[in-house]
């Protein structure tokens, strides 16, 4: 599927990483040192994220995702349809920064989290 959009093999950085970074969004009411919670934190950083991407000239392709993993869905869910995704950051070169698929049926809102958040793992700090 990558060497279609003539993407590297994608990665993304191990999750403990992103959390060392942007706060812990599994415990969002968690507070750090100055009382700032995580979830704030975590919006911050996308915030950030989406802002840099903008200036640095990052684009995101949202392509269909035929072989994504579903298994975890019940066999009523996977016999109903789905919009499954792959979306891929782009630099202002072309070249494939980072990428993450088997998104489903994300509306407009959740596309700019992965968005964001591609956009951390894409740009270094």
């Amino acid at each position: 599927m990558f060497a279609q959009i003539g993407a590297p093999v994608c990665r993304l950085r191990a999750f403990g990483a992103r959390l060392a970074r942007i706060g812990d969004p599994l415990d969002p009411g968690r507070r750090n040192h100055d009382g700032v919670t995580a979830a704030a934190v975590t919006a911050a950083a996308l915030a950030r994220a989406e802002e840099r991407a903008r200036e640095e000239g990052l684009t995101f392709s949202w392509i269909p995702d035929d072989d994504a993993d579903l298994s975890w869905m019940s066999e009523r869910e996977r016999a109903q349809d789905h919009e499954v995704l792959i979306c891929v950051a782009f630099g202002p070169e072309g070249r494939s920064m980072a990428c993450l698929g088997g998104i489903v049926d994300p509306c407009n809102a959740y596309r700019r989290v992965v968005e964001a958040e591609l956009a951390l793992e894409a740009l270094p700090e």
